[in-house]
């Protein structure tokens, strides 16, 4: 037989497409029933390929209206962008119902509805039942806390200063060990007449060791993860404030200890044999230990260089571990909190200052005050010392305030050694 013309060929073509598509049909038809049958569904599902729509029951008889047309075709491609559009639709309601907590079954949203009313998720809320939801502390939230310790710390830094100092001569330090050339015998200015004389003085080496101070404390990692800080914040307030108070301590500790502690001359800082380093060999004392009351002092501090020296190598400043996986914090749990200084407190010229362990009266306070106005220099001159600060205990601090603070007496006569000498009153004293 020969070539049946191309009409043939067309119609064969046309032919095998109007199966294609009743097969596609069927198909469909079948998975509406199931649909229907689960009481899902709309009774008449829409064409997807079809712009004018309608079930699929109809599908065949508008399938044999084009033959060998090319409107298929173009079916498919609307087919191809309806079921697009329809799928970003239920990606958005999905979304949508994730969002809001929409689940399929009415119970379960119900349920989902009330844990979100009560704050809590229902993943969030089995995750916190079965333990499995954990916070773990970070570098950056211990750092943080540092930050926010360390200005505390600062604070209470700037919020105190120690009374000590206002007898104390500050230096500066630079090294572990500092050494002090006191001059033993100072020239003093006298009449020019004929040659110059040289005086040879003699350097004393006085020393001083910058000893080490520290404050350790901590918080666990528990307690940040728990948001469970407590007082800690406040006290890092008071940690500054007796970080501040320091110099306070050691000054203080060293004015009372000085009857025992060596200043440059060799000598106990509170002695009966100060050298003047006179032709002669002559001394001077600068304690009374007479009485047997709690000590008072008497103190001139209307010199450049004042009877104690504070020592600072190392100011106060904080510090903090901040690192989660430190061995410390490993093995302990604890971000450690450091507070370090470094410092010491010495003496300077004994006849600056004056000791006295009888009763602190008008008579005793004369005996000290001429005492000290009698040291002289080691060519005779007078030092011309005047005490002008009294530092007392707890013990001795209303009998201070009778002599320096009042006006008058107790029998009504007046008082003439009001604001004679300047009250320190030391708590750290007895």
């Amino acid at each position: 037989m020969g070539d049946a013309g191309p009409w043939r060929r067309d119609r064969c073509a046309a032919r095998r497409a109007a199966a294609l598509r009743d097969q596609r049909g069927r198909h469909a038809r079948r998975h509406l029933g199931r649909a229907r049958l689960a009481g899902e569904g709309p009774d008449h599902e829409a064409v997807r390929h079809r712009p004018e729509g309608g079930d699929h029951g109809r599908r065949r008889d508008r399938a044999r209206r084009h033959h060998g047309r090319c409107r298929p075709r173009l079916h498919h491609r609307r087919w191809r962008r309806q079921g697009r559009d329809r799928r970003r639709h239920a990606d958005r309601r999905r979304r949508e119902h994730a969002r809001v907590g929409r689940l399929p079954h009415p119970d379960r949203a119900r349920r989902c509805l009330q844990r979100r009313r009560r704050g809590l998720g229902l993943h969030r809320n089995r995750l916190l039942r079965s333990g499995t939801l954990q916070r773990v502390v970070t570098q950056a939230q211990v750092e943080a806390l540092r930050v926010g310790f360390n200005s505390r710390f600062n604070a209470g830094l700037a919020a105190a200063s120690p009374i000590a100092m206002a007898f104390a001569t500050p230096v500066s330090s630079s090294t572990k060990l500092e050494t002090y050339g006191w001059l033993g015998a100072l020239p003093i200015f006298r009449k020019w007449v004929g040659e110059k004389r040289i005086k040879v003085v003699e350097e004393m080496a006085y020393s001083l060791q910058n000893d080490p101070y520290e404050a350790t404390s901590g918080v666990h990692k528990h307690q940040i993860a728990d948001d469970n800080l407590g007082i800690i914040p406040q006290s890092m307030s008071r940690w500054g404030q007796d970080a501040a108070l320091w110099p306070d301590r050691l000054l203080f500790d060293a004015l009372a200890a000085g009857h025992q502690r060596p200043c440059y001359d060799g000598q106990n800082f509170f002695d009966s044999d100060h050298p003047t380093y006179q032709e002669d060999g002559s001394t001077f004392s600068n304690i009374d230990n007479t009485g047997g009351s709690e000590p008072w002092y008497l103190l001139d501090l209307s010199k450049m260089i004042l009877p104690l020296i504070w020592q600072l190598r190392e100011a106060p400043h904080f510090w903090m571990i901040t690192d989660p996986y430190d061995s410390e914090v490993a093995k302990t749990g604890v971000f450690g909190m450091y507070a370090e200084a470094r410092g010491a407190a010495g003496y300077t010229f004994p006849y600056l200052a004056y000791r006295s362990t009888a009763p602190l009266n008008a008579e005793n306070y004369e005996k000290a005050r001429d005492a000290m106005a009698a040291y002289k220099n080691h060519v005779g001159d007078p030092l011309e010392i005047t005490p002008t600060h009294i530092v007392v205990g707890v013990s001795n601090r209303q009998a201070a305030i009778d002599l320096f603070d009042k006006p008058n007496l107790a029998g009504g006569e007046s008082n003439t050694h009001n604001k004679e000498c300047a009250i320190i009153h030391a708590r750290r004293l007895p």
